[in-house]
């Protein structure tokens, strides 16, 4: 009699199967004890300073044209990208450009409070900047070498808001690090004190302009010194919103200056005033230290441009001209106070103001070279957004992101990439943009308006129990459903080139065309013609 015995090769296999998995485990924990010993991998270099240079209202139409020999340069040698500056609302301030940038979010400021960026003891209210903020705050600024005054309003406003920014985010969060945010900025409208900035309305983003402010009274100052009360709030020529990117959530600067030192007279210039290089110069390699970002605000073209609506057309294109050459050459100037262990971002954090427009941003140091920006935030090569700068800048420095900040570290292609054929591109597509910009209003409210003639037609027909009436209601229905496809397909071509009066035409001929397809392929009283009149009429 033969007796049954388990065969022991499964058995067999599944002890083998234990063992090797042990194996593997212990192997992985070695590879950790090892690790984690005296061979640890190193970590990437992080930059030993970072310096932002802030050109307002500098555009890619203008580098291309203008040619500036020291930009030029610097971006063949950097990573470049279209800087979408949306944050709010359609148009984006220069005030509200610097708090977004500084937040890493969407961020919003009064137009009146965002220049307010003061040495703590320049004259305010009647007494020193000092004491405004103290009570404006209740805080006593020991530390900090510039305050923003408006800080209370600005917390205020974005608390208000749904995005969830934190004004002075990463001003708050260098200092954590240990690393210093200095400011030097002055985009003063005026060299001396009694400069006055009021609001004009004929700007098209209510930016500070120099007109005469309404009901303005004098106020009795000590000698030598003058200033005027506005409607709106007293403003002694401060037009300083660079210092709301480095400012921490308190409104503090650890270090630079926005004295009107930066400032000399300058008759041939805008307003008669630019920065001086000298000042400027001094003061970067004063309070640009090592573990340090620095912001510097070159803003001769922002006055500039503020002053177009002042000149004639052709005048107010050579001030323009002028002050981008001066800046090309402070620029240079600047350029050569850097290491090749800094980290370099030039950034146009608003567009001209006759016009919205994506802007330049490019970066060069560890990890950026020739070559073309991207971001998570939009998912899109060469495109990049305002609020990805202070992650990029974190990232850099290898400290952690914040919470609060919405906005994604950027990343080059680093492809060598030097053509001018890169502007090109944006130039290009900042064209496209405009356009579409430019005729979604009108496109709008005209598929409206026909919308609103068909309900009425359609009501007449309704009554009457006209046949005609009926046809012809229904054929403008689906002329209307099929304007949006249209559009949308007009969108994938460089329409744009056509002018609003071709691509209006080519638009109703694209619809017309898709509506009798649907009329001749879904319409009618056929049964079997149905399921097709359902699908048909819904995508037209």
């Amino acid at each position: 009699m033969t007796t049954y015995r388990p065969r022991s090769r499964p058995r067999t296999r599944l002890t083998l199967a234990f063992a090797l998995v042990g194996l593997f485990v212990a192997a992985a924990a070695a590879a950790g004890t090892g690790r984690s010993g005296g061979a640890a991998e190193p970590e990437p270099d992080r930059p030993g300073r970072v310096l932002v240079v802030s050109i307002p209202r500098l555009t890619w139409d203008q580098v291309i044209d203008n040619q500036p020999e020291h930009l030029k340069r610097f971006l063949e040698q950097s990573a470049v990208g279209n800087l979408s500056l949306r944050t709010i609302g359609a148009r984006t301030a220069l005030g509200e450009a610097y708090l977004t940038m500084g937040a890493g979010n969407r961020a919003g400021v009064r137009d009146e409070d965002s220049g307010r960026m003061l040495d703590p003891e320049d004259r305010f209210e009647n007494g020193t900047a000092r004491d405004a903020y103290i009570r404006r705050t209740g805080r006593v600024p020991d530390d900090a070498a510039l305050i923003q005054l408006s800080i209370p309003a600005i917390q205020a406003l974005n608390d208000r808001y749904t995005y969830g920014a934190e004004p002075g985010a990463l001003g708050s969060t260098l200092a954590d690090a240990g690393i210093v945010a200095a400011l030097v900025a002055n985009a003063d409208l005026g060299a001396q004190a009694s400069s006055t900035i009021t609001f004009d309305p004929a700007a098209p983003t209510g930016e500070p302009g120099d007109g005469a402010a309404t009901e303005q009274q004098p106020i009795v100052d000590p000698p030598g010194f003058s200033a005027v009360i506005s409607s709106i709030e007293p403003v002694q020529g401060e037009n300083r919103p660079a210092g709301l990117a480095l400012m921490d959530a308190d409104g503090e600067v650890a270090a630079g200056t926005v004295s009107r030192d930066l400032l000399t007279r300058d008759p041939a210039m805008p307003f008669g005033v630019r920065l001086s290089e000298e000042e400027i110069l001094e003061a970067v390699g004063t309070h640009w230290v090592d573990d340090s970002v620095a912001l510097v605000e070159l803003s001769d073209l922002e006055r500039a441009d503020l002053y177009r609506s002042r000149a004639a057309d052709e005048q107010a294109d050579v001030l323009v001209n002028d002050a981008l050459e001066r800046t090309d050459a402070l620029f240079g100037a600047l350029l050569d106070q850097v290491s090749p262990d800094d980290l370099v971002i030039v950034v146009s954090p608003a567009a001209p103001r006759v016009g919205e427009t994506l802007t330049p941003l490019a970066i060069r140091g560890e990890g950026f070279s020739s070559g073309t920006l991207s971001s998570g935030t939009t998912r899109r090569g060469g495109y990049v957004t305002l609020p990805d700068v202070a992650p990029t800048i974190l990232e850099q420095l290898q400290v952690d992101q914040p919470e609060a900040m919405t906005g994604a570290p950027m990343a080059a292609t680093n492809d060598g990439d030097r053509s001018s054929a890169r502007y090109l591109d944006f130039v290009e597509r900042n064209e496209a943009t405009r356009f579409r910009d430019r005729i979604s209003g009108p496109i709008t409210v005209l598929l409206v308006v026909i919308q609103v003639l068909l309900y009425g037609l359609a009501l007449v027909a309704l009554r009457r129990g006209s046949p005609l009436l009926r046809r012809v209601a229904a054929l403008g229905s689906l002329l209307t459903m099929s304007i949006p496809v249209v559009t949308f397909a007009l969108g994938l071509v460089r329409v744009d080139r056509l002018g609003f009066a071709p691509y209006l035409l080519l638009m109703f001929l694209g619809a017309a065309g898709l509506a009798a397809t649907a009329r001749l392929f879904g319409w009618g009283d056929d049964p079997r013609r149905a399921a097709m009149r359902v699908a048909m009429v819904p995508v037209a």
